[in-house]
């Protein structure tokens, strides 16, 4: 039976992760190890992939995960003498996590009074977004939340109360299965010069 040491079950690969971004789907790089001489078979979506196994016992194979979603890969070992070995399954979740830019405030720069926190969002996948969190705090603080609401892409921010100094804003969004985060320090100054 082969042992699959990367990527473990369960793991979220994405375009990013793409061994060969020139062939349809998502390829991706299988290291394990199995029976030296052996063949290891690995079969997904209906497409099998064969990888030799070195005289030191391990194997490394790119396979194509073909759809968005979960991909079950299942593993078997052939021998030189033409037995199977049971199969193993690993599963990979071909996901692209939402892209996520943060247009202002900038990085650094002062707000006073009303700021507009504005963001552009967008999953490649389309997925919905089935979560979003604008929060801020001081530097070193607890995160306090703005807002939650998943249509938004954009905040009216008053921070004509708070204290002057260096705060973070932090901006989440997810799709369910993967989560993107822009972090962003800024200065509230409410003070005139």
């Amino acid at each position: 039976k082969p042992v699959i040491d990367s990527p473990a079950t369960g793991a979220i690969v994405s375009d990013d992760d793409d061994s060969n971004r020139k062939l349809a789907g998502v390829q991706v790089v299988v290291r394990g190890r199995a029976e030296r001489g052996s063949e290891v078979l690995a079969v997904a979506g209906g497409k099998e992939f064969l990888s030799s196994v070195s005289e030191t016992g391990v194997f490394q194979g790119e396979l194509t995960l073909p759809a968005h979603g979960a991909n079950p890969v299942v593993f078997s070992v052939l021998d030189a003498a033409g037995n199977r070995s049971p199969e193993e399954t690993l599963v990979l979740t071909y996901n692209n996590k939402p892209a996520l830019k943060l247009f202002s405030p900038r990085a650094g720069r002062g707000i006073h009074h009303r700021a507009e926190v504005l963001w552009q969002l967008q999953d490649v996948d389309r997925d919905p977004i089935t979560a979003l969190s604008l929060e801020y705090r001081r530097e070193g603080g607890v995160y306090q939340v703005l807002t939650r609401d998943v249509n938004a892409r954009s905040y009216e921010w008053n921070v004509s109360g708070f204290s002057q100094g260096v705060y973070e804003i932090r901006l989440e969004a997810s799709d369910g299965v993967s989560i993107s985060r822009v972090v962003r320090e800024i200065v509230i100054d409410n003070t005139a010069p």
